[in-house]
């Protein structure tokens, strides 16, 4: 079945993918409401590409698990594959009572945080209302994840009621290189 996705198109060049995996009708419906286009944008539709992702959406959710589960936060996030530790996590202070986790980067790990990407959030990230603002994170990281493997690391703020996202990507020639490093070490494996 062929499948379409909204795109919203600015005046400036950019474009955002908003919705993904709409039939003709859908996409068209959502195009032809009052609140798809303003000043200096528009919503429109394209067919969804029927090549396979070149990368992969990870979602990391232990941070917001240990808060529900009252445990400690884990101090360094995972890569989904090795599972080695990639990320470091750190409370940053905002004052006296106030202040929100970021994740950063080890040296080395082949990640790298996409600060455009991120944000914050009310609720889950594909749980939002339609029209809300946050509606579109989900179909966002799944664009991005259609070019790189992307990690969205997801994790608590003093506010209860918000949930920071930190997206972090991992460059091609990184997993390039972690490709050809694992089949030289499988090679020199089987040559012992």
């Amino acid at each position: 079945m062929t499948t379409y996705n909204v795109i919203r198109f600015r005046f400036d060049g950019e474009r955002e993918v908003i919705e993904t995996g709409l039939t003709l009708e859908e996409a068209q419906a959502h195009c032809q409401r009052e609140d798809t286009h303003g000043e200096g944008w528009f919503d429109g539709y394209e067919e969804a590409s029927d090549a396979a992702p070149s990368g992969t959406l990870y979602t990391d959710t232990t941070c917001i698990e240990a808060v529900n589960e009252d445990e400690e936060l884990p101090e360094t996030i995972l890569d989904p594959e090795t599972q080695r530790p990639v990320l470091t996590l750190g409370y940053i202070r905002t004052d006296a009572w106030r202040g929100y986790y970021e994740p950063t980067p080890l040296d080395g790990s082949g990640w790298r945080e996409d600060r455009e990407a991120g944000g914050w959030m009310t609720g889950d990230y594909d749980d939002a209302p339609e029209r809300a603002r946050s509606s579109n994170v989900k179909a966002r990281l799944e664009a991005l994840a259609e070019e790189r493997d992307v990690l969205a690391v997801f994790t608590p703020s003093s506010n209860v009621f918000s949930t920071i996202v930190s997206v972090f990507v991992r460059e091609a020639e990184d997993r390039e290189q972690d490709a050809e490093r694992e089949a030289l070490l499988r090679l020199a494996g089987s040559a012992a």
